[in-house]
């Protein structure tokens, strides 16, 4: 999407290395303005053992994809964090995540990902014995917090995935802008969300997917929905006495619950 991406990329590190295990101390790899440090040991290839200790200060993900083609922005919502890393390791080979003993943590200053922005984020991966579990997940945006908790179980015959995710005093608006160009809705949210699935394909995940979400939107406006206004404009028409509407309709409060069993 951006011609000048990848105009510039180095890496340095100190190894040390044999039959049998990786070391990586003193990583310092740049990417244009991007860069990542720390280090990553495979103890043991017989497993693998992996750890790992990563800080990335910035990335504008969107610069590196494909220019979105005409009409195509805005078509699908992107995926949480959470989201992203339970569908993610759905796909590795079952094999490999019955096998692996991993342990490590990734932070990162600022990402950018489908207009999503999001600062201070934190994640760390344990797992063994086909459990995983990434925890904690936190990261900032909007003027609000996130934070996801995801747990894997690849022992049985389809991984099964559990997710946890709590959104607090996030800014619908300027969130809205970012993701659809519009914000239709201006306020102050908090959502949560605790759902499983199972399963290694869209379909499948989709069909198992069980769960409860609830959402409160506070001090909030729906933006373009004047009902105010309409009131008085029926009101002129017979007559009566009629206020200026804002051009938009506001509310203290506005929650709710939602539930899906099998999918629906």
């Amino acid at each position: 999407a951006d011609p000048k991406a990848f105009s510039e990329a180095a890496f340095a590190a100190a190894f040390a290395a044999g039959p049998d295990h990786l070391r990586l101390e003193g990583i310092e790899a740049t990417l244009d303005q991007s860069r990542l440090t720390g280090s990553l040991a495979v103890p043991s290839f017989a497993g693998p053992v992996l750890r790992f200790d990563l800080a990335l200060n910035g990335m504008d993900v969107d610069r590196y994809l494909p220019p979105a083609a005409e009409g195509e922005a805005g078509d699908s919502a992107p995926a949480t964090p959470a989201e992203a890393a339970g569908g993610g390791a759905m796909q590795l080979p079952m094999s490999l995540l019955r096998q692996v003993d991993v342990s490590g943590e990734v932070t990162a200053g600022r990402l950018q990902i489908q207009g999503l922005r999001l600062s201070d984020l934190e994640a760390r991966l344990d797992g063994r014995e086909g459990q995983l579990r990434l925890h904690p997940l936190t990261a900032r945006l909007y003027g609000g917090q996130y934070a996801g908790d995801v747990r894997l179980d690849a022992r049985g015959e389809a991984p099964r995935v559990r997710l946890s995710e709590r959104l607090s005093g996030v800014a619908t608006g300027p969130l809205l802008k970012d993701l659809a160009g519009r914000g239709y809705v201006a306020g102050t949210a908090d959502v949560s969300l605790d759902l499983a699935f199972a399963g290694q394909t869209a379909d499948a995940a989709l069909g198992s997917l069980d769960g409860q979400g609830r959402y409160r939107l506070r001090d909030g406006t729906v933006l373009g929905v004047d009902l105010e206004g309409a009131l008085n404009r029926a009101l002129a028409a017979t007559g009566g006495a009629a206020g200026a509407g804002d051009g938009g309709t506001s509310f203290d409060e506005l929650k709710g619950t939602v539930t899906v069993e099998a999918g629906r």
